[in-house]
């Protein structure tokens, strides 16, 4: 089993997320560059999860290969940095959501975790139907979707729609 491997980079994700938020992100000026920066993270944040998360699967690793044979360590190092990709996109929306929102922080926060055990209790509901890239799939549109929410009344509007348009169509 790799589930202690798929939290350590859910953590590893975060953390490198709040590491850059901390490091190089400045606070929008108003409400509205602020939902543009969170549309924009939101949309292309989708986009490299999808990317990452279809290079992934191509890639071949056998766990049982890392003691005989040094490219197995590479190729599995790889997938890591692969899967920690979406993880860091939803570390850099929800990090600039809680910083930029610092008034309302509690109730950015209790949203995440409504909209958590949510996703955790669909997930259980439609992996018997979907699978588990359907779900993913269904994941990355979300984080989709969230980036036109994010972009409504703002110039990043229309981005934001083809963006989530183009995870669509694949």
């Amino acid at each position: 089993h790799f589930a202690y491997l798929v939290v350590g980079l859910a953590l590893l994700g975060f953390g490198v997320a709040g590491a850059w938020l901390a490091t190089h992100s400045t606070l929008a000026q108003d409400r509205q560059a602020l939902r543009m920066v969170l549309a924009r993270r939101s949309s292309w944040g989708a986009a490299a999860s999808l990317l990452a998360l279809l290079v992934a699967l191509s890639v071949r690793c056998n766990p049982l290969e890392l003691l005989r044979s040094p490219s197995a360590g590479f190729t599995l190092a790889l997938i890591v940095g692969l899967v920690t990709v979406p993880f860091l996109s939803a570390g850099l929306v929800i990090g600039t959501a809680l910083s930029g929102y610092k008034g309302r922080a509690g109730a950015v926060y209790a949203a995440d975790l409504v909209g958590g055990g949510l996703a955790g209790a669909s997930c259980a509901l439609l992996l018997p139907s979907l699978g588990g890239l359907g779900v993913l799939f269904g994941c990355v549109l979300l984080l989709a979707l969230a980036g036109v929410l994010f972009a409504l009344r703002t110039t990043a509007l229309r981005n934001s729609i083809l963006v989530a348009l183009a995870l669509t169509a694949v």
